[in-house]
């Protein structure tokens, strides 16, 4: 189906940083698919030898000696020519603390920058509505900076990273902004956890008043693409950090009971399990009490010996947590859709559904999936046929 977009199109010379994770393993399957040459620069291998046709190039990209040789020995795989880096490559976590994440998340989102430019390559850099916090409305490209924890903070120094290199030093670049990825490769996505709360407890929490835009893992990939192959269309001049920010996300947003709700239907069937809204004042109390445990705990591991493990942060989670965090996609819409690019799960349904199918054909394929679920995974194998 994508090579329908991508037919008639030149060979494009591509780098994915982070190939290894959760959406970089879905921008190499999706850019070699499409017949363009790919190169995969991660820290970590790929795992279970996925991928093992696409040449593979281990770099802390955090260093810039080690960006610099892992940029020179791809560009030997690609035939001496860079055309796009996609920059996926971060350590996603909400308890580390920040001198944890400006290495991986801001450093190395800099250092690959520079790269970019040194090979006149387009940058596509991929970040997350972390960077604005809480917001009471469908997020614009144009809110500022707010975050609420260190790592929408390492993010937001990113993209100011990012911008800075666009606007004096001539990257050509564009960043998107994602919320709630959903689809292959979720077992190491945080929402797994409440996948695990579905099977495990009767009652399922929600957060009251909470929305979120959901976006298939393959649909990430498939826009970087297109922004690669259409830069002309939606790159301009980066007078202000806006300009080159895209939000990434279908248009209807779900709150966090319907989307437990579909997913408990899905998994264990419609109404076993009870969904309950929990008042965000009580989500925000709960993290102080769980934040004193986790200091009495630490305190003990240290006159043990043994280094911190528990996250002194659970306020800053519960406060990001709070209200809506559902996109604007009119900008999207105006410069991706208008010129040819469609989401192939354009509804929340159809987003999670893929998360579903992958999990019962992964690590629940011992369970017996609902019915709903066997035709979908029928109908993907169809597809893949």
């Amino acid at each position: 189906m994508f090579r329908i977009f991508t037919a008639g199109m030149e060979t494009r010379n591509i780098i994915v940083t982070g190939g290894s994770g959760f959406l970089g393993q879905q921008l190499l399957k999706v850019c070699s698919e499409a017949g363009h040459q790919v190169v995969n620069v991660d820290l970590s291998k790929p795992r279970n030898g996925q991928y093992q046709t696409i040449p593979y190039v281990q770099a802390d990209l955090s260093d810039s000696i080690s960006a610099n040789q892992a940029f020179a020995q791809a560009k030997e795989y690609l035939d001496g020519r860079i055309d796009d880096v996609f920059h996926m490559a971060a350590v996603v976590s909400y308890t580390l603390p920040y001198k944890m994440l400006q290495g991986p998340n801001v450093t190395a989102a800099y250092n690959v920058g520079m790269e970019c430019i040194n090979h006149n390559a387009f940058l596509v850099h991929m970040s997350g509505t972390a960077v604005l916090g809480h917001v009471d409305r469908a997020m614009r490209e144009d809110d500022k900076h707010n975050p609420v924890e260190d790592y929408g903070l390492s993010k937001a120094k990113a993209e100011n990273k990012i911008y800075q290199l666009a606007n004096s030093e001539g990257l050509k670049a564009i960043i998107f902004r994602s919320t709630a990825p959903v689809g292959p490769g979720l077992e190491t996505a945080g929402i797994n956890n409440l996948y695990k709360m579905i099977l495990q407890q009767s009652i399922i929490p929600a957060s009251k008043g909470s929305n979120a835009t959901y976006v298939n893992t393959e649909d990430i990939a498939r826009a970087f693409l297109f922004a690669a192959e259409n830069q002309q269309k939606i790159r301009h001049a980066p007078d202000s950090l806006d300009k080159i920010v895209y939000n990434l996300g279908v248009h209807e947003p779900r709150s966090d009971k319907e989307m437990a709700e579909h997913l408990v239907a899905s998994i264990v069937g419609e109404g076993k399990k009870k969904v309950v809204e929990v008042p965000h004042w009580f989500v925000q109390a709960g993290s102080y009490f769980i934040r004193t445990g986790n200091i009495f705990a630490n305190a003990a591991r240290f006159v043990a010996g043994r280094r911190r493990q528990e996250p002194e942060i659970c306020p800053s989670l519960a406060k990001l947590m709070k209200g809506p965090h559902f996109q604007d996609h009119t900008k999207f819409e105006r410069q991706f859709e208008n010129n040819g690019f469609r989401f192939k799960y354009p509804t929340p349904e159809e987003v999670l559904d893929t998360g579903v199918v992958h999990k019962f054909k992964t690590e629940w394929s011992h369970l017996e999936p609902p019915e709903r679920i066997k035709e979908l995974i029928k109908r993907e194998i169809i597809q893949i046929n």
